[in-house]
């Protein structure tokens, strides 16, 4: 019934033939008797996109965020690195020579 209505189709609260109308219903379920004729198919296949599509933009903002807190983790980590002591090491000595 509520396929009918999304359909387009309104059902009035005294239709003048009721029993027409239950034909007229009966009559377009029997001729979409495949279920992806139904009038509601086309909407339920929509809504189960926009899911997956909602599904696979949550991963992918995870994943995102996995990846920038690695990043951001690896540049913490080189600050504190052997290199960068080493830079430090020299640039201090370049200083000490300047000094003298």
């Amino acid at each position: 019934m509520s396929e009918w209505l999304i359909g387009g189709h309104r059902i009035s609260d005294a239709p003048p033939r009721p029993i027409g109308l239950m034909g007229a219903i009966l009559a377009a379920y029997t001729a979409h008797n495949a279920l992806s004729v139904r009038p509601m198919a086309h909407a339920e296949a929509a809504e189960a996109a926009a899911v997956a599509e909602r599904a696979e933009q949550h991963r992918l903002r995870i994943q995102e965020r996995e990846a920038y807190a690695q990043a951001r983790l690896a540049g913490q980590q080189a600050l504190q690195g052997p290199g960068r002591a080493e830079v430090a090491a020299v640039l201090a000595a370049i200083r000490t020579r300047r000094g003298r």
